[in-house]
């Protein structure tokens, strides 16, 4: 350790919290450290070699970090105190002290289960916390525990907010509120966890803005991230069916049917919407979940969904009796008399459905136009095949349409899908997601940038592309892999060194129920621990043609990829 230097000290500290066999030394305090050499006679595997041990046991072989700070006195008392005990010293660089470790986790000493329902926009959600066998429990200030609260689900939950918080230190600022009940604030894998008086009875924890939480990915103060108004408008009509991680919308002929209503101005019959739905279903019904169900009864049911969601709203046709004009009535507009808006004249109700045949039909809500339903529904297609990745059980993953970066050396980008997964390292996916537009070498460069710059702060990030077309064109795939051998990228997994390649879903891949042996989930291999990382290789496979992918010594531990011609 190098006299005053802080970091050396914090860095100290956790060294210890891994484990207690570790020393410190002063780059240039003699008296210091013959007092610590001394103390570590005392340990068992420290103790000084005695002639009558045998010779064939290899010496034990200790690690010093940051050897190369100590003085050339100090070292050679080191290396003297290492001969009298017959075992090597290891010089390391002081970075590489925490290399490989993890952090065990808590000793649980109690626990409980709570329940909580609140405003949806609420930012605080109290819980209980289970009673502690405290030897005082008059005293005031009977010690400090960490309280981990974990997340089993939680639904209904404003849109733009989450409790789904990532495990990095900087993210903590973002619960921290003194105030609350917690002392110290960090996030842990399982969820946030707070340092509070063993006393305490309840805390508030509070939740984030998907935003902010974004925007500390890229530890950039100088980053902007916002949300572009389609975005905001793919956000909240997510929310009429549930939220972007769910089905609905993986299924081809209720896509259809959406788009049907928005091409057609005077709306949809309902006998129209039904058999939309049944001639474009694909590979629907689900045969594993809805063996039960004819395709005709899939198709209506469907559409009775789609009604319930409120994208499709009713209108009554009539004809005005003086002027013969057709009116088109909200249910609200419906009176006993009615004004024809063409000629003035007042309309009977009841003589305008005698003289012709009424018919209620069904148009997108709010009028939406054309382009803005040909952009939300490959979206939520891409995000339902992201949510079927999801595991069982936790809070639904940070999720934003439309976002809106802007790094201090970049100009802004626009990101139509980001989410952070949740598995073992939080893998970022950033979306660039086309209906039947080209993805151009500006869209790949982008998504590169930015995971380029989430991986050099150890964040692992990988781009998706996703098409509605068949298959991507020739142009896509090779823009896509000069991106890839222009600068390959790989991350540790279990013990094993994987590419970080792009995920790449067509519109098949985006159309399939869950149990189908070609869904997306189904492409990684089970048991390999590779998940969303593996899914993405083998979509490199199908999509892009790899062929193989080799790990040439002359490329730095970074992976080469053969591609077919």
């Amino acid at each position: 350790m190098r006299d005053g230097n802080a970091r050396d000290t914090i860095w100290f500290w956790n060294c210890r919290v891994v484990s207690n066999a570790v020393y410190p030394l002063l780059a240039d305090a003699e008296d210091f450290n013959t007092a610590v050499l001394a103390d570590a006679i005392d340990v068992k595997i420290f103790t000084p070699f005695s002639p009558g041990k045998s010779l064939e046991t290899p010496p034990l072989c200790i690690p010093v970090w940051g050897y190369d700070d100590l003085t050339p006195a100090e070292q050679q008392r080191l290396q003297s105190w290492a001969e009298e005990r017959h075992v090597q010293l290891a010089p390391n660089s002081r970075g590489d002290a925490l290399a490989g470790t993890w952090f065990p986790g808590f000793s649980r000493i109690a626990s409980t289960k709570f329940r909580v329902e609140t405003r949806p926009s609420a930012r605080l959600i109290s819980v209980d916390l289970p009673r502690l066998p405290l030897h005082d429990p008059s005293d005031d200030f009977p010690g400090v525990v960490a309280a981990e609260v974990e997340f089993h689900e939680a639904s209904g939950v404003d849109p733009r907010l989450t409790v789904a918080i990532p495990p990095y230190r900087r993210h903590a600022a973002l619960i921290d509120r003194p105030g609350y009940g917690a002392d110290q604030v960090r996030i842990s894998a399982v969820g946030p966890v707070f340092g509070v008086q063993a006393a305490l009875e309840d805390l508030s924890v509070p939740n984030a803005y998907q935003l902010e939480v974004m925007q500390l990915l890229f530890d950039d103060e100088k980053a902007v991230v916002g949300q572009s108004d389609e975005g905001k408008f793919q956000t909240r009509a997510a929310e009429l069916f549930g939220g972007p991680l769910t089905s609905h919308l993986a299924q081809p002929g209720v896509r259809a049917a959406i788009q049907e209503s928005g091409a057609k101005t005077t709306g949809i019959r309902w006998q129209q919407l039904t058999n939309v739905i049944l001639s474009q279903r694909g590979e629907w019904p689900d045969s594993l979940r809805a063996f039960h169900q004819t395709p005709r009864q899939y198709a209506e049911r469907q559409a009775h969904l789609l009604l319930s969601s409120g994208m499709l709203v009713p209108h009554l046709q009539i004809q005005c009796h003086e002027c013969r004009i057709d009116l088109r009535l909200a249910p609200e507009q419906l009176a006993t008399t009615i004004q024809c808006e063409f000629c003035g004249s007042d309309v009977r109700l009841a003589l305008a459905l005698a003289l012709t045949k009424p018919e209620w039909k069904y148009r997108l809500a709010g009028h939406l136009s054309e382009s803005r339903v040909k952009a939300f529904l490959p979206a939520m297609a891409v995000s339902s095949v992201l949510g079927s990745m999801y595991r069982l059980e936790g809070p639904p993953a940070v999720h934003v349409f439309g976002l809106e970066i802007q790094l201090s050396n970049h100009g802004q980008v626009e990101v139509d899908i980001a989410t952070i997964m949740h598995e073992d390292r939080w893998i970022v996916l950033l979306g660039e997601v086309k209906n039947h537009n080209p993805i151009d070498s500006n869209d790949v460069k982008n998504l590169f940038a930015l995971c380029g710059a989430l991986s050099r702060k150890e964040i692992p990030a990988i781009p998706l592309f996703a098409t509605f077309k068949a298959t991507f064109s020739a142009e896509e795939r090779d823009v896509i892999r000069t991106a890839m051998d222009a600068e390959p990228r790989s991350i540790s997994l279990h013990g094993r060194q994987v590419p970080l390649t792009p995920l790449l879903l067509t519109h098949r891949d985006m159309s399939l129920p869950h149990y189908h042996e070609d869904h997306p989930h189904r492409w990684f291999k089970p048991g390999s621990g590779t998940g969303i990382v593996g899914i993405a290789l083998e979509s490199n496979k199908r999509n892009l043609g790899l062929l193989n992918v080799t790990w040439p010594e002359d490329t730095d531990g970074q992976p080469r990829f053969e591609w077919e011609l």
